[in-house]
Protein backbone atom coordinates (compact mmCIF):
# COMPACT_ATOMS: atom_id res chain seq x y z
CA UNK A 1 0.00 0.00 0.00
CA UNK A 2 2.88 2.53 0.90
CA UNK A 3 4.46 1.79 -2.50
CA UNK A 4 0.78 2.93 -4.01
CA UNK A 5 0.74 6.35 -2.64
CA UNK A 6 4.22 7.10 -2.96
CA UNK A 7 3.66 5.98 -7.09
CA UNK A 8 0.50 8.12 -6.89
CA UNK A 9 2.33 11.41 -5.28
CA UNK A 10 5.05 11.24 -7.55
CA UNK A 11 2.63 11.66 -10.31
CA UNK A 12 0.25 14.13 -8.88
CA UNK A 13 3.68 16.50 -8.37
CA UNK A 14 4.60 16.07 -11.48
CA UNK A 15 1.57 16.62 -13.28
CA UNK A 16 0.93 19.69 -10.77
CA UNK A 17 3.96 20.85 -11.86
CA UNK A 18 3.08 21.07 -15.87
CA UNK A 19 -0.86 21.84 -14.75
CA UNK A 20 0.10 25.58 -12.84
CA UNK A 21 1.56 27.00 -16.28
CA UNK A 22 -2.31 26.15 -18.06
CA UNK A 23 -4.45 26.66 -14.92
CA UNK A 24 -5.94 29.57 -16.77
CA UNK A 25 -6.20 28.49 -20.27
CA UNK A 26 -9.58 28.17 -21.69
CA UNK A 27 -8.62 25.16 -23.34
CA UNK A 28 -7.08 23.23 -20.71
CA UNK A 29 -7.95 19.64 -20.63
CA UNK A 30 -6.26 17.08 -18.11
CA UNK A 31 -7.12 13.92 -15.75
CA UNK A 32 -5.72 11.49 -13.31
CA UNK A 33 -7.10 7.90 -13.06
CA UNK A 34 -6.22 4.94 -12.41
CA UNK A 35 -6.33 1.83 -15.36
CA UNK A 36 -5.77 -1.43 -15.51
CA UNK A 37 -4.41 -3.27 -19.15
CA UNK A 38 -3.77 -7.32 -18.98
CA UNK A 39 -4.05 -7.38 -15.08
CA UNK A 40 -1.72 -4.68 -14.69
CA UNK A 41 -2.31 -1.80 -13.01
CA UNK A 42 -0.92 1.88 -13.95
CA UNK A 43 -1.79 4.95 -12.37
CA UNK A 44 -1.99 7.72 -15.89
CA UNK A 45 -1.87 11.62 -16.21
CA UNK A 46 -2.59 13.54 -19.19
CA UNK A 47 -2.95 17.45 -20.05
CA UNK A 48 -3.48 18.71 -23.27
CA UNK A 49 -4.07 22.77 -23.94
CA UNK A 50 -5.62 23.43 -27.72
CA UNK A 51 -4.89 26.94 -27.02
CA UNK A 52 -1.00 26.35 -26.31
CA UNK A 53 -0.37 23.27 -27.97
CA UNK A 54 0.82 21.68 -25.12
CA UNK A 55 0.53 17.97 -24.36
CA UNK A 56 1.62 15.68 -21.26
CA UNK A 57 1.48 12.40 -20.34
CA UNK A 58 2.76 10.39 -17.77
CA UNK A 59 2.34 6.34 -16.70
CA UNK A 60 3.41 4.68 -13.41
CA UNK A 61 2.32 1.05 -12.97
CA UNK A 62 1.19 0.45 -9.66
CA UNK A 63 2.42 -3.19 -8.27
CA UNK A 64 -0.39 -5.18 -6.05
Amino acid sequence: MRQRVYVLTDLVDSFEAYFAEHRGCAALAAAIVEAEQRDAAWAVAWMVCGGCGVRWERHLKLHA
